[in-house]
């Protein structure tokens, strides 16, 4: 199995042709001003290993439109699409009632606890630091403390166009309710400061993955060791 990746140049055009007379299952399309992780191509091979196993189909390119290896977390905060999100206001609710009740109930079962659990020692905790703590939890965000592994679904508001592998049979016109991937964390990290897209230069320095930052080059060179020594590869080395 091969993967013919080609560089966004003067003619993309030819370049993608080229790769689609091969008959490749896939073509991986990237712009320049990128940084590849150690490892990068097993784990987007076992990526696309992982997707077809989870369509459960034995041809490629079914069912998904492309595997992204790039994306800005900045891009993918908390939306509508989040339940407690949506129902902040709810959460807010019920994480101030259910820490009055803990506190009352704490004062009813330890008599000394009444020593510090005083009226406004419980207004403040309630009304101030849980609520506080509650919308903490909403800034740091949420791939901070859900942190996205392997293969994800990434249907909206996955940025940008850095490095992204295709499905070679898929027609444009087929490309309905055919689901978005991407490769967590990222494998690629853009480098550039002029878009190819005429976009703002404070926009383009803000495209960045900062998951990638915290790859570290020894432990990239051990996982990616210990990937190709492992029995997931099998399918690949004998493709």
């Amino acid at each position: 199995m091969v993967l013919y990746l080609s560089i966004y140049k003067p003619r993309p055009l030819y370049a993608l042709n080229a790769c689609y007379n091969t008959e490749t299952p896939y073509i991986g399309i990237f712009e320049d001003d990128i940084i590849f992780a150690d490892g990068w191509f097993a784990k987007a091979l076992q990526g696309l290993f992982n997707i077809e196993d989870r369509s459960g189909l034995n041809t490629h390119g079914h069912g998904w439109i492309y595997l992204r290896l790039f994306y800005i977390e900045t891009a993918l905060s908390w939306s509508e699409d989040d339940f407690w999100y949506r129902h902040m206001n709810m959460l807010f609710f019920i994480m101030v009632t259910m820490s009055f009740g803990v506190l009352m109930i704490i004062r009813s079962l330890w008599g000394s606890s009444r020593r510090y659990l005083d009226v406004r020692a419980i207004v403040v905790i309630c009304v101030v630091t849980v609520p506080a703590f509650t919308g903490l939890a909403f800034r740091i965000g949420k791939y901070s403390l859900f942190p996205m592994q392997s293969v994800v679904e990434m249907e909206k508001y996955g940025c940008c166009t850095q490095a992204m592998v295709f499905p070679r049979d898929q027609e444009y016109t087929d490309q309905k309710k055919l689901h978005r991937y991407a490769l967590a964390p990222p494998q690629v990290q853009y480098a550039g400061i002029h878009s190819s897209r005429d976009n703002l230069e404070i926009n383009t320095r803000s495209t960045w993955a900062f998951w990638f930052e915290e790859n570290e080059a020894g432990a990239l060179s051990q996982e990616h060791t210990r990937l190709l020594e492992s029995n997931s590869m099998v399918w690949f080395n004998e493709a």
